[in-house]
């Protein structure tokens, strides 16, 4: 989804704003959380609307409102010219225009037809975008968990390090044996 270094200044200015959300995720106040969420929901509206994919299905979009007008004009009349060269070396041109009686339902079928591409296209840009969000959202996830993660085994780090502190001030007072020690140590290596 993103583009490390890249020219391209929309993605430029989604990797600004991963940045920031990166740095923000490891703030734990509330406003902080409050900030995330704005650069979250911000991320998600640029990749969404910025996204190559997004831009494919859109232009699926305009191909099919062009096949709805398409449709439409085959309710009028077709214009045909005819040139016809006469035996005495002159020529007799004809100017007609041609519409069919009745189609059997044929060119409302074809502009109901276009119309419903029309509809599919549009909840493709949905799907695409939708799909879009979830990897951003996906990301957010992830990265949050595993910053909490290191949080928690960090924490567990600094509080066997205390313990292992008590330890050896309790073998140095002559409190516990030094087997209790080594046994802490052992644990945290």
């Amino acid at each position: 989804i993103f583009c490390i270094g890249c020219k391209n200044k929309m993605y430029a200015g989604a990797n600004v704003f991963l940045g920031i959300f990166i740095f923000l995720i490891g703030v734990p106040s509330i406003h902080a959380q409050v900030l995330v969420s704005r650069v979250l929901e911000k991320l998600v509206g640029e990749v969404v609307a910025g996204h190559p994919m997004v831009f494919a299905k859109r232009a699926a979009v305009n191909e099919a409102v062009v096949g709805v007008d398409a449709a439409k004009s085959q309710y009028w009349p077709s214009p045909s010219i005819q040139v016809t060269q006469l035996s005495g070396g002159g020529n007799s041109t004809s100017v007609m225009l041609s519409q069919p009686l009745w189609t059997a339902g044929r060119l409302s079928a074809g502009l109901d037809g276009a119309r419903a591409r029309v509809g599919s296209a549009d909840a493709a840009v949905l799907e695409a975008q939708n799909a879009l969000a979830l990897r951003v959202t996906d990301l957010y996830q992830s990265t949050l968990a595993s910053r909490q993660r290191l949080v928690a085994l960090q924490a567990g780090v600094d509080r066997l390090k205390e313990l292992g502190d008590v330890m050896q001030r309790r073998v140095d007072g002559g409190v516990s044996a030094s087997v209790d020690y080594d046994l802490g140590t052992a644990r945290m290596a």
